[in-house]
């Protein structure tokens, strides 16, 4: 190939011919037909004429002079010339001054031979430098005009934008019309990188470093730095007229919408049903304007019809993103119109819908690509969802993930601090209050004897279990907690805060989750499109009433989802890289899920245990190295645990506690075989359709091993229906989420269209009928109760979600405790113990040197005659009197409180104290 470098000048006499000779020293090393091209501007020192007087040696120096008239304009010269007369194949942009290596060339060259379209030597990849000499202002400059470039011009992915170290093919440059690039100073290598790249160039960067010029001075001025900042917006400006039309439609889509939406509801139909429906409507007018008007100049692959399934399966996205708000405002401020919900609805979904479809639907086709075959039935049948992976940029990628961030933050954001709680969440906030206030651990190590004598039978009076070993196996868990309580203390901030840490930790569990997913559908099975597959079983998680009912849940399995999923991927990068560190992690890991919970350790060892099932001796070696490493730091951590609280760690204790429960539920409990399928949510579906591929897929097999060893523990209770609580099923989410990641991922791959329809269509109807209002909906229609049986199946029993109100709780607490006589509060049969364990968290705090290691909860509800004063507890919580002799007895020492639900009836003999909206508190007149 022939290759020009074009070097422009202006007062560089003292470096030009230095330059040349160690050019032409570095040429000899090159295979190529190598020339230079010294575009001089008039130099007053005399370049150009030494630059005639070099020429008489080098047969390959070429000179073109003219006016000086800005860096952009003397390459635009030496570019035409370079392709018109001396007919180029590879053009070079380099500086005189010695900034830029020459023996950097052939680098840069060989890249070209590799395949690249356009090359830069950069600073700022991975080995790349910039003069250490440099004043701040000069690294602002560099940096602060890389970042105007990416975040104004758009140029993404690449790391120097601005380099002036570059070699290109020429048969780029053919594509783009130098002349429109209407720059003439140094802004012209950003006009030109963006060009190259809207017309497909292949872009690569390498390393190199930026020398400090030895002659001479910068010729950057203000002027330069003007129109490189006023040309970056054009580039922007230019590049928007897609968006802007894209604008108009989505204009003409909330017409549309709102239109529609309001006409339903003057039909009389529901405003949860009619939302969606005129989202619909809207989407199909937006696809038939964008298509034939929007993107019309675009040359795609699909035909229209594959083009509006894929602007519908965007648009699914947008739809459950406008509709999550809609439902999110409605909760929120009931009073606004619905038409302003709706309305702000649009937003997200319309920018989700530009990017997703832009650079997906309506992805511009590289002329490089081939099309299908399409004399081959099944090749053409199979090819628009086979694509979809490749077809998926990073940036999409990104903006996906993203998306489904933002709407499991949104789901999220329904309920409040405390709302829809499994019982257990006050009873480990009231637990934390004493982690927090007390010695805790040193408490526990040293009562390990008297609690393993309650295990073995010798329980407190008032116990059915020892409610110590209770608090010990999920010891990890009060300790989570502890920490945010001794951060803000015992107040409601305490429980915001708490709520959201551990909504993130569940986001973050199936985040873990998803990335694993792709590790190892990389490792075993690369030809599947995991992104996609794992990026649907995101969306269905969070579309499950699943999510609704743990995000916030301040129960155990939330942190361990969380530490599960994090030790499954650090062991999984640990066989990838081979880095044993990781492999150690994922032990650190998972002994802290045994912490907060013990039975949760089995999940991860049953995903040990199918690894070694399914794929010993298969595709490579087993990774024995790995696994004995993230073994043996579990077990060592766990020795130095036992070692701490010897002999209450011993696991036959956890054993025989198990087996001195007995099996009751207070509240008619849902058999276990059906919660299984509530704690997997929308996960089924996937699941359910990789068993297509179960002798196909290794994969496949492996999650079902995996999965079906995780719920031998739960087989007596399957066959028994014995009653179950549903967040004890949550530690089987980990091979629920790769099974229906494998489910999506098969079918997409096989292009099983009618298959798709139906698990997408099957999938939309089960997470609408698992939403409250939606089900409430249904089954107030006329022969539509059986659609409760499905409800039953998909959302979690309504006696496990309750409302524990601590804005109201935290009132009570204040007067019930602000008083120097000891009180005695009796509770209404019907009020949960939940909320008197509320009114003990915001209540005073613990001495430091208490020890409650073998203390029971104070609000055990029991009748107040059978409950003696505790001399640390300035509140004894009971639930009435049997006796009436003992009221008297107790006045004597004690205030007496009431509380009771406000809709309940009044004492006959009692003075009013306080009332919420719910409760209401009354005192015993002497």
């Amino acid at each position: 190939m022939k290759m020009v470098i074009i070097i422009p000048t202006f007062n560089e006499f003292g470096n030009i011919q230095t330059l040349l000779e160690e050019l032409n020293n570095q040429f000899r090393l090159m295979k190529h037909e190598c020339h230079i091209l010294v575009v001089d501007d008039n130099s007053p020192d005399g370049t150009a004429a030494l630059v005639r007087v070099l020429k008489q040696r080098y047969d390959n120096l070429h000179l073109l002079t003219g006016e000086k008239n800005g860096l952009g304009a003397a390459y635009i010269r030496g570019m035409t010339y370079a392709m018109e007369t001396l007919q180029a194949d590879v053009l070079f942009e380099m500086d005189a001054d010695f900034s830029h290596k020459p023996e950097d060339v052939p680098r840069l060259m060989s890249e070209i031979d590799a395949g690249a379209d356009f090359v830069i030597g950069s600073r700022y990849v991975p080995g790349g430098t910039i003069p250490k000499e440099w004043a701040w202002h000069r690294k602002l400059n560099s940096w602060g005009g890389n970042a105007v470039a990416r975040n104004v011009a758009g140029i993404y992915g690449v790391r120097d934008c601005t380099a002036g170290f570059r070699a290109m093919r020429t048969s780029l440059l053919r594509k783009i019309n130098l002349s429109d690039l209407r720059v003439q100073g140094y802004a012209f290598q950003v006009a030109l990188l963006h060009a190259v790249k809207v017309a497909g160039a292949c872009i690569k960067e390498i390393p190199v470093e930026f020398v400090e010029r030895a002659d001479g001075e910068s010729k950057l001025g203000l002027r330069d730095i003007l129109e490189f900042i006023i040309n970056a917006w054009w580039i922007r400006l230019h590049s928007s007229k897609t968006f802007i039309k894209f604008a108009i439609v989505g204009l003409s889509g909330v017409v549309v919408n709102l239109c529609f939406f309001t006409f339903f509801l003057e039909m009389g139909l529901n405003k949860y049903l009619a939302s969606p429906i005129a989202i619909e409507l809207s989407i199909v007018s937006n696809f038939i304007l964008n298509n034939y008007w929007t993107f019309r100049w675009r040359k795609t692959v699909d035909p229209t019809r594959i083009r509006g399934l894929k602007f519908n399966v965007v648009s699914l996205l947008s739809l459950v993103l406008s509709y999550g708000t809609f439902i999110l405002l409605s909760a929120q401020f009931p009073d606004v119109p619905p038409q302003i919900h709706q309305f702000i609805g649009i937003i997200p979904a319309t920018l989700v819908n530009y990017f997703l479809n832009s650079y997906w639907t309506f992805r511009q086709v590289d002329e490089t690509y081939k099309q299908p075959d399409r004399t081959n039935k099944f090749n053409a049948r199979i090819f628009p969802m086979a694509s979809v992976e490749k077809m998926t940029t990073p940036a999409i990628k990104r903006l996906i993930l993203i998306s489904l961030a933002v709407l499991a933050l949104l789901l999220a954001a329904q309920e409040g601090p405390l709302e829809g709680m499994h019982w257990d969440a006050p009873i480990y906030l009231y637990q934390a209050k004493r982690f927090a206030e007390t010695h805790y651990f040193v408490n526990y190590a040293r009562h390990t004897v008297e609690i393993v004598d309650q295990v073995r039978g010798n329980l407190p009076a008032g116990e059915e279990f020892s409610h110590a070993f209770w608090r010990f196996v999920r010891i990890g868990h009060i300790a989570v907690l502890g920490g945010v309580i001794g951060f803000f203390g015992s107040t409601l901030t305490a429980i915001v805060f708490a709520t959201w840490l551990y909504t993130s930790f569940l986001i973050t569990g199936i985040a873990f989750l998803f990335y694993s997913v792709l590790m190892l559908g990389k490792m075993r099975e690369p030809e599947l499109p995991w992104f996609t597959g794992a990026a649907i079983s995101t969306l269905l998680f969070f579309l499950s009433d699943i999510y609704s009912y743990l995000a916030g849940n301040l129960v155990s399995e939330v942190l361990c989802v969380f530490l599960l999923s994090a030790s499954i991927l650090a062991l999984l990068r640990s066989i990838n890289t081979g880095r044993l560190p990781l492999a150690i992690l994922s032990g650190l890991l998972v002994f802290a899920s045994y912490t907060a919970r013990v039975e949760s350790v089995w999940t991860w060892l049953t995903f040990l245990v199918a690894y070694l099932i399914v794929w010993r001796g298969k595709h490579r070696s087993t990774p024995w190295k790995p696994f004995l490493a993230t073994c043996l730091a579990a077990f060592g951590f766990y020795v130095a645990y036992a070692y701490i609280f010897y002999p209450l760690a011993d696991p036959h204790h956890n054993l025989a506690y198990v087996s001195g429960l007995t099996i009751a539920d207070p509240h008619n409990g849902v058999p276990a075989y059906r919660l299984i399928f509530v704690a997997g949510g929308l996960l089924w579906v996937g699941a359910m359709v990789c068993l297509r591929w179960l002798g196909q897929s290794e994969l496949v097999r492996f999650g079902w091993v995996w999965l079906l060893l995780s719920t031998l523990p739960w087989i007596p209770q399957f066959i028994l229906e014995g009653p179950s609580q549903t967040r004890m099923f949550a530690l089987l989410i980990p091979p629920l989420f790769l099974l229906s990641s494998a489910g999506w991922s098969l079918l997409l791959h096989h292009g099983l269209r009618r298959s798709i329809k139906i698990a997408v269509v099957g999938a939309l109807c089960l997470a609408l009928v698992s939403q409250p209002k939606v089900y409430a909906w249904l089954h107030g229609i006329p022969g539509m109760w059986r659609v409760q049986l499905v409800h039953s199946f998909l959302a979690a029993p309504k006696y496990e979600r309750n409302d524990y109100l601590p804005t109201e709780m935290v009132t009570f607490s204040h007067a019930v405790y602000d008083a120097n006589k000891p009180t005695v509060l009796v509770s209404n049969p019907k009020l949960s113990q939940g909320n008197l364990n509320l009114i003990r968290f915001f209540g005073p705090s613990y001495q430091a040197d208490a020890d409650l290691a073998l203390a029971g909860d104070p609000t055990n509800k029991k009748l107040c005659d059978h409950k003696f004063p505790d001399l640390g507890e300035p509140v004894l919580f009971c639930q009435g009197y049997v006796d009436p002799t003992s009221i008297p007895a107790h006045q004597a020492s004690y205030r007496i409180l009431f509380l009771r639900p406000t809709n309940k009836y009044a004492m006959p003999n009692g003075t009013h104290w306080l009332e919420t909206t719910n409760f209401t508190l009354e005192g015993l007149r002497n």
